[in-house]
């Protein structure tokens, strides 16, 4: 083979996965889907006030929970929650924990709706932290 036809080869190889991709998303947006959005990584939506964030299960909201507790405060983001959430319990005990979304150290700066949905049999993790004249404690822990 030519090299000419080697490079050709390469190019193709490399743009038809970005055009796959780049459809894939454009075609979420045309069906009214909500694609990943490749800046996070981890919702569907943009965090916009037209597009939040979708918290659609428990594994969104522990990642809401970690992320606002190692620091993101997720200032001027919107998230809109899409389902009920019902915590798991075997034998009375929670067996799915979530600890307060935000802390003293590392508050959660965002707008959160419910959207009438529910989180039912929700267990609180971690202790209380003292701020005058509330505590940190419940769902949204800390918050500005």
């Amino acid at each position: 083979m030519s090299t000419q036809v080697l490079h050709k080869n390469k190019i193709l190889a490399t743009l038809i996965p970005l055009l796959l991709i780049v459809h894939l998303a454009f075609v979420g947006v045309l069906l009214g889907g909500h694609p990943i959005s490749a800046i996070n990584g981890v919702w569907a939506g943009s965090g916009t006030e037209q597009s939040p964030y979708l918290i659609a299960d428990l594994d969104d909201l522990i990642k809401l929970s970690n992320n606002v507790n190692s620091g993101i405060s997720y200032a001027d983001t919107y998230f809109k929650l899409t389902a009920d959430i019902t915590m798991s319990r075997e034998s009375g005990v929670a067996t799915n924990k979530i600890e307060p979304i935000g802390k003293e150290t590392a508050p959660f700066s965002g707008t959160f709706d419910g959207d009438g949905h529910a989180i039912r049999n929700l267990t609180i993790t971690g202790s209380t932290i003292s701020v005058q004249p509330t505590s940190c404690i419940g769902l949204f822990g800390c918050s500005r």
